[in-house]
């Protein structure tokens, strides 16, 4: 008589932890975390940047996640005070929806992301963090190279 060990998938176990497949765990907390953030600007009008952050946390995960959102343009922040961004003025930071039947405003996923990181103030050529070792960078320029070749090609 076989027991009930026996008929356990050996390989669905190497891909599962305590806390289930890693996989799956991460993008659903992402897309939770999205979600959340975009349900929360849109039950509160007047949102500014440290209400997310006291509601989700300070957190890397949800300042990349907001990042994102602005990147994909389903999100735009406004400065209250200059240099609010720069100078990681949370309370200063006015987040809004971004409603796409009346917005006059570029795609920031397909612009330069440097116009929205939240850790420009740390971007040098001196730094670890520069442009040469930026993902978003990296991924945005060789976008931009592909368009330029392929726009080349079409005349």
């Amino acid at each position: 008589m076989k027991s009930n060990f026996d008929r356990i998938d050996t390989t669905e176990l190497r891909e599962t932890t305590a806390f289930g497949n890693l996989g799956k765990i991460a993008t659903s907390y992402t897309d939770g975390l999205e979600k959340s953030i975009l349900d929360l600007v849109y039950k509160q009008n007047d949102l500014v940047m440290s209400d997310i952050l006291n509601k989700f946390g300070n957190y890397p995960n949800v300042h990349r996640q907001v990042k994102k959102l602005l990147l994909e343009n389903k999100l735009v922040l406004y400065e209250l005070e200059p240099n609010s961004v720069v100078s990681e003025i949370f309370e200063s930071q006015q987040i809004k929806l971004v409603n796409p039947e009346v917005s006059k405003w570029v795609d920031l996923g397909a612009a330069q992301p440097c116009l929205t990181c939240f850790e420009i103030k740390e971007c040098s050529m001196d730094n670890p963090l520069s442009p040469a070792t930026c993902q978003d960078f990296e991924n945005w320029l060789q976008e931009e190279i592909e368009l330029e070749f392929t726009h080349d090609k079409e005349e």
